[in-house]
């Protein structure tokens, strides 16, 4: 084997090696915050949204995460509820599908705000955010899987925002095994890919 050759297979096997170290260290976050609640007093409820189903109904998982949000408000934790998520493969939007969920189990229209435009977890938290910095709002109990946990309350912090994780232990993102295992597995690069522009975006603020 040539020099040049053996030099590229070496970088290749290191790249690999980063990739994987990259990789656990994600996964490793993902599963120490997933089982991590920490339920206080917030300005605001915020629910992350997830895929409807046909017939304009909520999938399981949304579902799952906006009765866990309506709860929390029952028990008193925020005065108001931001469902987030915008318009996906089927109507309504996924907000919209989450507010109908919680009028129905009694949350008064007026306490629930709707942002409807996101497709992102980060359009999630950023739309959010300009909401709340309207209001004069800072405290969130962040609503959504427990795989979910560990990047949206790292993007609210990013954010400004002072969040509270609520993870949805119930969820059937997280209960049924090969829906958990598929979420994580997704979830695992999605925080590797938010990792990285993190660190983009300290260089060049910082260096550049």
């Amino acid at each position: 084997m040539s020099k040049r050759v053996w030099r590229i297979v070496r970088l290749g096997i290191i790249l690999a090696l980063a990739v994987a170290a990259a990789a656990l260290v994600a996964l490793w976050n993902i599963l120490g915050a997933a089982r991590v609640e920490k339920k206080a007093p917030a300005d605001v409820i915020l629910v992350l949204g997830a895929s409807v189903w046909p017939g304009e109904q909520p999938s399981p998982i949304l579902r799952s995460r906006i009765e866990a949000g309506v709860a929390l408000y029952m028990q008193g934790y925020a005065p108001r509820i931001i469902v987030s998520g915008g318009l996906g493969k089927l109507p309504p939007s996924e907000a919209e599908a989450m507010r109908r969920v919680a009028v129905g189990m009694g949350v008064p229209p007026e306490a629930i705000l709707l942002e409807d435009r996101s497709h992102s977890t980060l359009d999630n938290i950023r739309n959010t955010a300009q909401i709340m910095a309207a209001h004069g709002w800072r405290s969130v109990l962040v609503v959504s899987d427990p795989y979910h946990m560990f990047r949206a309350c790292r993007m609210a912090a990013d954010a400004g925002l002072e969040a509270y994780p609520a993870p949805v232990a119930d969820s059937p993102g997280w209960t049924i095994p090969r829906l958990r295992v598929y979420f994580t597995f997704r979830e695992t690069f999605a925080v590797m890919a938010y990792e990285i522009t993190r660190v983009g975006r300290w260089l060049f603020e910082h260096i550049f």
